[in-house]
């Protein structure tokens, strides 16, 4: 049996996308800088499906949109459930990646959204792809693709891993903010997940995390930091205060919820 079928029919490792009904009067936001990634032509459902990104697709955090529209009409198609799997393809071997929904599931332009975290980038070693699933929630109709993706080598650290101290998972970290770092307060946001196995990495939730920053070159750290919880989305959120520009290395120690030690680890920002 190929590969395909084996993922599509695993459906406990698939993240799944459901739509709300769909509202006729709404009209979509502007679309403003959005990447297109890839277009597909699902005849059985009579519908078009867009890729989008902000940006292209880098190894750590990345948040993909989805828009579906009836190929007869112009405004969006949200009475759908996406299933989407991501794949990265090897001579041998076959692996996925970090994969989840945002509370949100429909943003301003009702396009579907789906957070995935890259391991690794394309290359010679081996080649991303999207499994999708689409079911058209009014008809019951469905239909499957897979979709070609690249995934650059990002300039700067967004993903860290390291083996759990305590169990010797391993464990996967992902910055998602500071994107755009200032001095003062900053947003500071994880995704922590774990490798179960070549194909599921399942949320690391409720862990205690606490963040330290420094400035190597000038000695000295800052105050005024709050250690990232775990938030309702997925993700773990924080503030770091950098009190002047230049290079800020952010500690990291991460404890489970009863306070095992799994691991430190630590992110760069430079403004």
């Amino acid at each position: 049996m190929k590969i395909f079928h084996i993922i599509f029919i695993s459906c406990i490792l698939f993240v799944c996308i459901t739509g709300c009904e769909e509202d006729e009067e709404q009209t979509p936001a502007p679309i403003v800088d959005l990447l297109e990634l890839h277009v597909s032509e699902l005849e059985n459902l009579d519908l078009e499906l867009k890729v989008l990104s902000e940006k292209p697709l880098v190894v750590g955090y990345n948040r993909i949109r989805f828009s579906l529209r009836k190929r007869s009409a112009k405004r969006p198609f949200t009475s759908a459930r996406l299933t989407i799997l991501p794949i990265m393809e090897k001579a041998n071997s076959i692996h996925s990646a970090p994969s989840y929904t945002p509370i949100e599931i429909l943003d301003e332009n009702r396009f579907f959204q789906q957070d995935i975290v890259f391991i690794e980038p394309s290359g010679e070693v081996g080649s991303w792809q999207l499994n999708v699933n689409v079911k058209d929630l009014d008809s019951g109709k469905q239909q499957n693709l897979k979709i070609p993706i690249e995934v650059e080598a990002s300039t700067k650290t967004q993903l860290k891993s390291f083996i759990s101290a305590f169990d010797e998972r391993s464990i996967f970290v992902s910055l998602v903010e500071p994107q755009a770092p200032d001095t003062g307060l900053n947003e500071f946001t994880l995704g922590i997940h774990y490798r179960e196995n070549t194909l599921s990495y399942p949320l690391m939730r409720d862990l205690q995390i606490e963040i330290e920053p420094e400035m190597p070159e000038m000695g000295h750290g800052s105050e005024g930091n709050i250690n990232p919880v775990f938030n309702p989305g997925g993700l773990y959120d924080g503030t770091v205060f950098f009190n002047m520009p230049g290079l800020w290395r952010i500690n990291i120690r991460i404890a489970d919820s009863t306070g095992n030690e799994l691991g430190e680890t630590y992110f760069e920002v430079n403004f």
